[in-house]
């Protein structure tokens, strides 16, 4: 076989293992076995919502995604909730509106949706304990096939305190030390992506050097519309659905 044919079926043979690879660690992002919730791109284009420029809205927008990929609520429901005077969205409007403008806590959107008696089994990095981060629960509630809000708050530069919902890992090797994990985010901050089923991404940045002190892992967040931001994950609240 010629040198440039051999080399030829090299590569393709590498390529193909690297895209069997991919398929397996996408195989592990945050989609349940059943695929319960799994949509086609035109419908994670309408379960995408907007939080607006002056709003602090973000963690209702990352909360009506939810429901709308769980099939609980109609997208278009969720997006004149604020109108409406019957049904849960306007029950949640009423629990969650007054947090439109000034945002919304962690505790604040777990206790919400305990009184709201929604179909869905939250989890929180509250809950496990200071011995294990919210990097770390994310990172499990993603792999589990959980849908799962993160609460990012920069480390430097411009102020940034801002919940957004991570739909899958998209990196090969996403667990191991020596390779970043990519996160998959459906972001409230930018626009809808048109051929995929996320519009942002964080990118974890390399741990420090063996002998330095310990530290929660810290994150690259990008957003196609804007600037690329240091921060870490606060909280992550994941989201399981149950049936009744």
């Amino acid at each position: 076989m010629p040198k440039t044919s051999a080399k030829r079926s090299t590569v393709m043979v590498a390529r193909d293992r690297t895209d069997e690879r991919l398929q397996k660690t996408l195989s592990f992002c945050a989609l349940s076995s059943d695929l319960a919730w799994w949509f086609d791109e035109e419908h994670f284009g309408q379960a995408h919502f907007s939080q607006g420029v002056y709003a602090g809205s973000c963690g209702i927008c990352c909360l009506s995604s939810v429901l709308a990929l769980h099939g609980l609520v109609p997208p278009r429901s969720l997006r004149d909730m604020a109108y409406r005077t019957r049904g849960l969205p306007a029950r949640i409007w009423r629990a969650l509106g007054g947090a439109f403008f000034t945002g919304l806590g962690a505790k604040e959107l777990i206790a919400a949706c305990s009184e709201l008696d929604l179909p869905l089994q939250l989890r929180s990095s509250f809950e496990v304990g200071q011995s294990k981060c919210a990097s770390v629960f994310m990172l499990e509630q993603l792999l589990d096939g959980r849908l799962t809000m993160v609460q990012l708050v920069s480390t430097s530069g411009a102020f940034l305190n801002h919940w957004s919902l991570g739909v899958g890992i998209a990196t090969i090797g996403a667990m191991s030390d020596t390779r970043p994990a990519q996160i998959l985010l459906m972001d409230s901050s930018s626009e809808a992506s048109k051929f995929g089923h996320y519009n942002a991404w964080l990118t974890m940045k390399p741990r420090p050097r063996r002998g330095m002190r310990a530290q929660h892992p810290r994150w690259i967040y990008r957003v196609p519309s804007s600037h690329r931001a240091e921060v870490r994950i606060a909280t992550a609240v994941s989201f399981e659905y149950v049936a009744s």
